[in-house]
């Protein structure tokens, strides 16, 4: 899943690099262990995403299951 949400954060009108390159470090961190701010960052991102792209986006079948 985040993986899916750094691409996603790519696209449309994407994040500014150095906010996708932030999402980045925070999908790292968590894969590899737990970071109690990534969450809560990675959600503030992915706002700012939505508001830079207020119309819905019809997406893919993701990757992974949940």
């Amino acid at each position: 899943m985040l993986d899916a949400l750094i691409r996603y954060l790519g696209t449309g009108a994407p994040l500014a690099p150095a906010l996708l390159q932030e999402a980045a470090d925070l999908a790292r961190k968590l894969h590899n262990g737990y970071d109690f701010d990534a969450p809560a960052r990675l959600s503030e991102l992915a706002v700012l995403w939505v508001l830079a792209n207020p119309q819905p986006v019809t997406i893919e079948k993701p990757e992974y299951t949940r």
